[in-house]
């Protein structure tokens, strides 16, 4: 609810072509985690090692919030069957960057 208010206060307050510009620059803030899912996944894929993918994720110097993000999406990604054939494992790969991105950008608008 709060985020709805906030939404239509920049929208209000933002001329129509500043206010895309000010949702494009928040959905922007979900490229990031899209990216950590991206490599997660990969590396799923790549049949990388779960505990391994989980002990160097510290190694990684992220902020606190952001590396128990990776440490969720590496356990989401590992959910995930891993493919033999490589338009599939493709597949799973922009499948789960996409889910991370939209599931982000949900909890932004």
């Amino acid at each position: 609810m709060l985020v709805t208010y906030a939404i239509a206060a920049v929208l209000i307050s933002t001329p129509a072509s500043n206010a895309d510009e000010a949702i494009e620059k928040k959905l922007d803030v979900c490229l990031y985690p899209s990216n950590i899912a991206k490599a997660v996944m990969i590396r799923r894929q790549n049949g990388g090692s779960l505990p391994e993918l989980m002990a160097k994720i510290p190694d990684l110097g992220m902020k606190p919030a952001i590396e128990d993000l990776a440490k969720k999406l590496a356990i989401a990604a590992y959910g995930v069957p891993v493919y033999s054939d490589e338009k599939l494992q493709q597949a799973a790969i922009t499948e789960f960057e996409s889910q991370t991105y939209l599931n982000c950008a949900k909890g932004i608008n």
